[in-house]
């Protein structure tokens, strides 16, 4: 009698661990869609949740960064109330597969001309009097593709020189007739105003 009592308490205890185990396993599966495992699935949802949240912050960095960075030179451009600055260039030197006035079609054109001039006005938002001259060399291999050596600006501008550099990398230039690659070297006049005197090189 006493071994029946005993059979049936376990069965007893058995079904109850069943019942708890399976109340688990609804919560498990109603939670993460699967059976745990030795706790797999909560370290996996961890895992999951916390890569998320850093992508999430990296993403939002990464906007708000850019965000700033345009704000910023927005507000240099916003902040030049001038007239239109005169930037005039004068004839390239070629060394040879170009001619001059090809390349100078080129960079007159305004998808050209008018982003280099966007650079120098917005120095001109922190600087209104900044004025100086554009030296550039570069180097033009087969298929139009313009390898940009040097872009200085005198007096010296970090900003202004990286800009126009920028704007220069994309230039599709005339392809070198004769020759793998030619240089050509440029000199960009850029002024708030036309200079008494100066002449307009395009």
């Amino acid at each position: 009698m006493a071994q029946e009592y005993g059979s049936k308490r376990n069965m007893a205890v058995a079904l109850t661990l069943s019942v708890i185990a399976g109340g688990a396993f609804a919560v498990a599966q109603g939670t993460a869609g699967q059976r745990p495992a030795g706790g797999t699935t909560t370290t996996t949802t961890t895992t999951t949740t916390t890569t998320t949240a850093a992508t999430d912050a990296g993403a939002t960095a990464a906007t708000d960064a850019g965000a700033a960075s345009s704000d910023t030179g927005a507000a240099a451009h916003a902040a030049y109330s001038g007239p239109p600055p005169w930037v005039s260039m004068r004839p390239p030197r070629v060394a040879q597969g170009l001619s001059p006035d090809s390349v100078h079609r080129v960079l007159t054109r305004r998808t050209n001309l008018d982003p280099i001039t966007a650079c120098y006005t917005t120095l001109l938002g922190s600087d209104p009097r900044a004025h100086g001259t554009l030296n550039i060399r570069l180097e033009v291999i087969a298929g139009g593709i313009g390898t940009i050596d040097r872009v200085h600006f005198t007096p010296r501008n970090p900003d202004l020189e990286a800009c126009v550099q920028n704007v220069l990398s994309r230039v599709e230039w005339p392809n070198p007739r004769g020759t793998p690659s030619t240089e050509v070297n440029l000199q960009i006049d850029l002024h708030p105003t036309q200079p008494a005197g100066a002449v307009l090189h395009h």
